[in-house]
């Protein structure tokens, strides 16, 4: 009779199991038809995240494309859950509007503050404001800009265009961008210590000792850094991290590189000279104590000149309170290369109709570089 009874009980446990994984799962077909994922039952969308995963970003794309809102929830196993979104008036919300509501918060903190620490990129509330407030007063001077536009003219004349027009020379394939990331890391390193590290070279190919390995370095940690995102479960990167094995071996030894080059940099301005006479940033700080990527739809129709889109749209230099400080300085750099470049040379890409694999990375890079072939226009 107890065997009977005990029977009857896990018979109606198992029923009861049943009917609520089915209503809670597949009865609601419009909340998940919205979302734009699979969404499976225990697992989530774990499936189609593991066989999406080398082309994470391309497939977020085609969701978010084909969603009515520019919108999608996915679940993860334990119904963790999450909304990805490219609503511009979703994004305004968030960034602005909102904007106390939506901090960094602890886990975005915890997976990237072994990289870059807690500065302005991963801090929240009080910190986050003082840093913002400091960092604000050295960005809008116009003595920094004049440094900036300094230091672009004179990388562009004496590395640059020589690199470029050596590449049209030989007629040798030239990978822009990394060309370009080295052009940029030269004058970040400029405008934050007031040293060049010869990332991009001297005009006759040569660069400086340890600046190539800084550059790997800081590529491998954000590349392996995002991919900690990527865990269903967080305490998966922990142990392997806690062990020193795998890529979390990997990514300390970049993050030790990294931070390694930018102590060393520090602490040599510190020792060998007054900070306070120079523009740069550390001075400042220690003397203070579409569908189709058509770049013509920047442009408007009628004469030519550049219209600005919506951050929330377009947030390429974030939006709202967060809204990028060397946004200006950016653009700097980004009109003096262009107008340089185009004004000597032809770019040719090969497959330039045809959109090219990116890295998941905290950067948005393209995979195996942007090898092109570079032509003086002087030659035509």
């Amino acid at each position: 009779m107890e065997l009977f009874s005990l029977q009857y009980f896990l018979f109606l446990l198992f029923l009861f199991l049943s009917i609520y994984l089915y209503l809670h799962f597949f009865t609601s077909p419009k909340k998940y038809k919205a979302t734009g994922f699979a969404v499976y039952p225990i697992v989530g969308t774990l499936p189609s995240f593991l066989k999406n995963r080398h082309r994470f970003l391309d497939w977020t794309t085609e969701i978010l494309t084909t969603s009515p809102t520019n919108t999608a929830v996915f679940r993860r196993p334990g119904k963790i859950g999450g909304i990805i979104t490219a609503n511009p008036s979703n994004v305004e919300h968030m960034l602005k509007t909102n904007f106390d509501n939506y901090p960094k918060g602890d886990r975005f903190i915890s997976l990237i503050e072994d990289f870059i620490g807690r500065g302005i990129f991963t801090a929240d509330g009080e910190l986050w404001k003082v840093q913002r407030k400091t960092a604000s007063y050295a960005f809008n001077t116009k003595s920094l800009r004049n440094f900036v536009m300094e230091n672009v003219k004179t990388e562009i004349q004496s590395r640059l265009i020589p690199c470029l027009a050596k590449a049209a020379e030989t007629g040798c394939r030239l990978d822009l961008q990394d060309v370009l990331e080295r052009f940029a890391f030269d004058n970040v390193c400029k405008l934050a210590f007031n040293v060049d590290p010869v990332c991009l070279g001297d005009g006759d190919g040569e660069t400086a000792s340890g600046s190539d390995e800084f550059m790997k370095a800081f590529d491998d940690a954000s590349t392996l850094i995002w991919g900690r995102f990527l865990y269903a479960f967080a305490f998966v990167y922990k142990i392997k991290r806690f062990f020193n094995v795998g890529s979390e071996r990997r990514l300390k030894e970049s993050i030790a590189t990294v931070h390694n080059f930018a102590d060393n940099i520090i602490r040599s301005r510190m020792e060998v000279e007054e900070l306070g006479d120079h523009q740069d940033l550390l001075s400042r700080f220690i003397g203070i104590t579409e569908d189709n990527n058509l770049p013509e739809r920047w442009l408007k129709d009628d004469d030519g000149t550049c219209q600005l889109e919506s951050a929330f749209r377009f947030p390429i230099f974030h939006a709202g309170p967060r809204m990028c400080l060397g946004k200006d300085l950016a653009y700097i750099q980004m009109k003096s290369i262009a107008a340089s470049v185009m004004e000597r040379f032809e770019i040719d890409v090969p497959n330039k109709d045809t959109c090219p694999e990116h890295l998941l990375s905290l950067t948005l890079r393209i995979k195996g570089g942007l090898p092109v072939r570079v032509r003086s226009r002087n030659a035509f």
